[in-house]
């Protein structure tokens, strides 16, 4: 049996993306994001985590842009 001690699992999937990692995914700037946000009801809203932290949902943005 192998031994697979050095092999680092993720304890669990990321299910978040912040507006940074958002706008790369998407190719858009951070701005563009917001403005997508506010006005295009399509859009996945974001949950606010913290007064500094905001995030959407990873499947959410998977969807929104598969019907792009």
């Amino acid at each position: 049996m192998e031994n697979n001690l050095n092999v680092m699992q993720p304890l669990e999937k990321k299910r978040y993306y912040r507006v940074k990692e958002l706008a790369e995914y998407m190719g858009v700037s951070a701005t563009t994001i917001w403005n997508l946000t506010k006005n295009e009801d399509a859009f996945p809203k974001p949950k606010k985590l913290s007064e500094n932290t905001t995030v959407w949902e990873i499947d959410a943005v998977h969807k929104y842009m598969d019907k792009k």
